[in-house]
């Protein structure tokens, strides 16, 4: 059987890494984008979640096509969601934690969950599409 060099899974890996965190960033774009227009009319925690919700959509999108480069499959969607219900809780302890304990104010709090969340969100996005 042929094998792949070692080098070529490094560089493979990387290159999933970059569109990943290119992907993700406009992903995150979009959901501080719903979170901002949100915040007015709903607290925090409900903000999030609405835009946490409509970006897993989006992110599934971004991620199955562009980033990993597998086709799309109603299994892997609606295991998506499930999968990153675990970055969901990550994401909103984080922003808690940001908002009632160091007092950072709401607006900024997503940036700090985003950065944490990033690796997380990466391995269980890379098992899920291509296992």
């Amino acid at each position: 059987p042929m094998t792949i060099p070692r080098h070529s899974a490094r560089h493979a890996l990387k290159r999933e890494g970059v569109r990943f965190v290119v992907a993700g960033a406009a992903n995150t774009a979009l959901s501080y984008s719903i979170y901002w227009a949100l915040l007015p009319w709903l607290p925090y925690a409900y903000a999030y979640t609405v835009s946490f919700m409509v970006t897993v959509l989006t992110g599934y999108a971004l991620t199955s096509r562009w980033v990993f480069r597998v086709r799309w499959s109603w299994s892997r969607l609606a295991a998506y969601p499930v999968i990153h219900a675990l970055n969901y809780g990550l994401g909103l302890a984080i922003i808690w934690l940001a908002v009632e304990v160091l007092r950072v104010d709401a607006i900024w709090a997503p940036l700090l969950a985003a950065a944490c969340s990033v690796p997380v969100s990466f391995v269980l996005s890379r098992w899920l599409l291509l296992t």
